[in-house]
């Protein structure tokens, strides 16, 4: 799928149902593709992919064509390039959700590879919350940032400019260097 992936032990492809399964835990690669390049509320296309998301996951990974459903434990890293500045990100929760734009066939890779994303939520469970860390550095790599998020849900809207909405109840910690 681009520069995207499934791994897991027994990847099943059903092209007659539209279905990819993984039944037990595995690992997904989102192309970069089907991510924002820009952020909500700026016009310009300033993020560059330089680790795109990569998720695994310790229950199951159901895709019909529309929807990927990961499932019981779910971990996410990514970096990014927000202009200048180089971005790390690492997410947790129980449950992930990818919705798509438009329907695709399984079995269509040109329609697979130029699949985009409309709605990508990650979702808590009891044991398993939703802790999102982002780490900001600088050019030479030295830690700028550190930016903690616990919500019940978090949810990244790519074709709304990457807008990310976290439902509560919920905290956010954040510890900057003083003058950036």
């Amino acid at each position: 799928i681009g520069d995207g992936f499934f791994i897991g032990p027994k990847i099943q492809i059903r092209p007659s149902d539209n279905i990819v399964w993984i039944d037990s835990a595995g690992e997904f690669q989102m192309p970069t593709a089907a991510l924002p390049t820009g952020l909500a509320g700026e016009p310009n296309e300033n993020i560059r992919w330089t680790k795109p998301p990569h998720c695994r996951w310790l229950g199951q990974m159901l895709f019909d064509g529309r929807t990927a459903v990961l499932s019981e434990g779910v971990d996410i890293t990514a970096s990014l390039m927000n202009g200048k500045e180089p971005w790390d990100l690492h997410m947790t929760g129980d449950r992930l959700q990818i919705d798509l734009l438009n329907d695709v066939a399984v079995k269509d890779m040109k329609a697979m590879r130029g699949a985009s994303i409309q709605r990508v939520a990650l979702m808590q469970a009891e044991n398993r919350p939703v802790m999102v860390q982002a780490l900001r550095r600088s050019a030479d790599g030295v830690l700028e940032s550190k930016h903690l998020i616990h919500a019940e849900q978090l949810v990244l809207t790519p074709a709304g400019g990457g807008q990310i909405v976290g439902a509560g109840p919920g905290w956010y910690r954040g510890w900057m260097v003083p003058g950036n």
